[in-house]
């Protein structure tokens, strides 16, 4: 199916360039078919970090040990990554790699709905019992507690300090403006005097001036 024909010139040009298009499609074809760089990417395996590992492999078993199913060929490191291996393959090696995806994600997926089957129940009720236990309980017995006893303590301390201690300290703050005012006052009549003497010091040295 992927051989090429000899054109006969004979059999006139429409012919001729029909033929020549399926030799060259025929030839695109077995270039194809001839490539052995198609990825086909696999993971790492964890056990020695170098030979290849494919989820297609995994398999799990029951554990009543563990009381959990537990898997192999799973590709997943201790610090649950995966790491990528690089490969490349033929076309019927990629044919097969693609057709088995399927199969891939099934196992994949099957295994999440097995391990939520067999945790979920650890989860929503051992962190549920964790958490009443550790946070929400300590919350509860301290709101239970609380009472609003110290309220009293707490607003005659403010009475005293708007009513009281603010009326003294803005009465403070009055006198003190009214003291700088006296004293603004005396300094003014201070400076008058100091500037009523230069100037007329200026004025009779003018006239002097003018006189001579």
């Amino acid at each position: 199916c992927a051989k090429t024909v000899v054109c006969t010139p004979a059999a006139g040009a429409a012919e001729v360039a029909a033929c020549r298009s399926g030799n060259k499609y025929v030839t695109l074809k077995q270039e194809l078919r001839d490539l052995t760089n198609f990825p086909c990417n696999v993971f790492l395996d964890p056990a020695d970090n170098v030979s290849d590992c494919d989820p297609l492999s995994m398999t799990g078993t029951f554990s009543p040990a563990a009381n959990r199913t537990v898997y192999t060929s799973t590709c997943v490191y201790p610090d649950g990554t995966m790491r990528v291996k690089n490969k490349t393959c033929d076309l019927a090696g990629f044919v097969t790699y693609l057709t088995n995806f399927g199969e891939r994600i099934n196992k994949t997926m099957t295994r999440l709905d097995t391990t939520v089957a067999e945790v979920g129940w650890g989860i929503s009720v051992g962190l549920k019992s964790v958490i009443q236990t550790n946070i929400i309980a300590p919350i509860e017995t301290i709101a239970n507690g609380v009472t609003c006893g110290f309220m009293g303590r707490y607003y005659r301390e403010v009475i005293d300090g708007l009513c009281f201690q603010g009326a003294v300290g803005l009465t403070g703050i009055g006198q003190s403006y009214v003291a700088c005012g006296v004293i603004a006052l005396f300094v003014l009549v201070l400076m008058y005097g100091v500037w009523r003497r230069a100037i007329d010091n200026v004025n009779e040295n003018a006239k002097l001036q003018a006189s001579v």
